[in-house]
């Protein structure tokens, strides 16, 4: 809860109209509303979120996960972040 609050506060100091914060289980929740799906989970269920996304997402939206790949499920993309951590970012299209 208390980094939801902090992206959730960020977002609106901001002012961001067109992105949003939800808090909620994404295990039950139907992603097929969703353009994009970020993640920052540990390596273990993302073979699972990848596959629950190509099921549910439509055509064309993205799955981005901060710093785990999936094991062989190349990502579409990998983006490196110029931060402290040399995050990459984990592109899949759906």
């Amino acid at each position: 809860p208390a980094l939801f609050l902090a992206a959730w506060l960020r977002r609106r100091l901001a002012g961001t109209a067109n992105a949003g914060i939800q808090f909620g289980d994404f295990w039950s929740r139907d992603l097929s509303d969703f353009d994009v799906v970020y993640c920052f989970l540990s390596p273990v269920p993302m073979p699972a979120l990848l596959e629950k996304t190509r099921s549910e997402m439509k055509p064309d939206s993205l799955l981005i996960s901060n710093s785990f790949d999936v094991p062989g499920q190349p990502a579409d993309d990998v983006v490196a972040v110029d931060d402290a951590r040399q995050t990459k970012l984990h592109l899949w299209r759906m």
